[in-house]
Parts: C-alpha cells; structure tokens; sequence
C-alpha cells in the first residue's frame, strides 16, 4: 500500500512538473519582453511621419551612447497602413533573416529614398549594396514563411494596442508619434533601471 502511494506521489511530480515547464514553454510575446532590454519600433515605408521620425530622434537614439554602452537591443515591426509597402517589408524581413545590420540598412536606406522610388526593385540594389547574400535573399522574397511575418507583427501590435505609425516601444510603453530625443532616451534609462532591480 506505502509503495503504491510513493508511485501515485511520484507520478503526480512528473505531471506537475511537465506542466510547469510547458507553460514556460509557452510563454506570451509580452511576457517574454519584460525579460528583454529592447527596444521595438512599428513603421510603414508610406508614412510620412515614420520616414522623418526615423530619419532623425530614433536613428539617434539607436547609436546614443546610453544605446551603444549597454547594448540595447532595437527590434522593428512593420505596422501595414498601406498595402502597397508589403514588397518592402517583405524585403526588410529578408534584409534581418541575414543580420541586424543588413536589416536596419535596408530600413535607413528606403526612408532615404525618395518615396515614388521606394520599390522591390530599389530593395534588391541596396541589397546588392550592403552585400546581402543574393541568393538567400531571393529564396527569402518568395516564401511563405516570410509573408506570414506581416500577420505576426499585426497580432503583436494587436496585443501591445498599437494604433499609430511610428510607434516606439520602450519597457512595456507605447510612445506614438514624433517623440522628442530626450524623452525616449530617458524612457530607455528607465526600462534599464527597472531591469537592474528585477
């Protein structure tokens, strides 16, 4: 009888364990940011407001020296106010499936471009440019994979309650709009402080 006990103890141990992990497992976008220093950005190559915004306070922000020292992480979504910008952000995805860099310069070098000239065609030359892997790149334009990434940024903004381009997310806050230099930088310092007494 005692053993039978120990084995329906031990078995209860084993599934409340498997659950516990798969719940970690499963953990939600917006919890797995709070254990992430970064910062995310919601834009449209179509909007006005995205292009001069990024041009100037967050292409800023991204080499501060508060950003550069503790090696924040920037993080971009594309945020579809205009279907046309698809084949661009299709193009800025494959741009991140290869690097961080190659991702933020396809993203600085399309709000660089004259908006009538922001085209899949203009993609693949500043891909040519930064020295993107070309046929990993095209493999990437096509795929399924790739498209789905549109629906994904969409449930996330969904779930973090996006509603405007540009959108800067900083330590859980949405901060839409132009937003002064020295406001994101100090809402940075506070997503930094907060982690430290996590």
């Amino acid at each position: 009888m005692e053993s039978l006990v120990s084995l329906i103890a031990t078995a209860l141990w084993i599934t409340l364990s498997g659950s516990s992990f798969s719940s970690e497992e499963s953990t939600t976008p917006l919890k797995q940011e709070s254990k992430k220093t970064a910062v995310h950005i919601f834009d449209d190559y179509l909007c006005e407001h995205c292009e001069i915004f990024s041009k100037n306070e967050f292409v800023t922000l991204r080499f501060s020296e508060e950003a550069q020292e503790k090696k924040i992480k920037f993080i971009w979504h594309f945020y579809e106010i205009n279907e046309a910008s698809r084949p661009l952000a299709i193009a800025t995805y494959c741009a991140f499936e290869q690097s961080d860099q190659g991702g933020w310069d396809m993203h600085d070098a399309l709000f660089n471009t004259p908006t009538k000239e922001r085209t899949l065609q203009k993609t693949k030359s500043i891909a040519k440019h930064y020295n993107l892997d070309a046929e990993v790149w095209n493999t990437c334009l096509s795929a399924p994979e790739t498209t789905e990434k549109i629906q994904k940024d969409e449930d996330l903004a969904q779930e973090w309650n996006i509603t405007a381009t540009p959108t800067t997310r900083i330590g859980g806050k949405n901060l839409p709009g132009r937003v002064p230099l020295e406001n994101l930088i100090w809402e940075m310092k506070r997503m930094l402080s907060e982690k430290e007494h996590l």
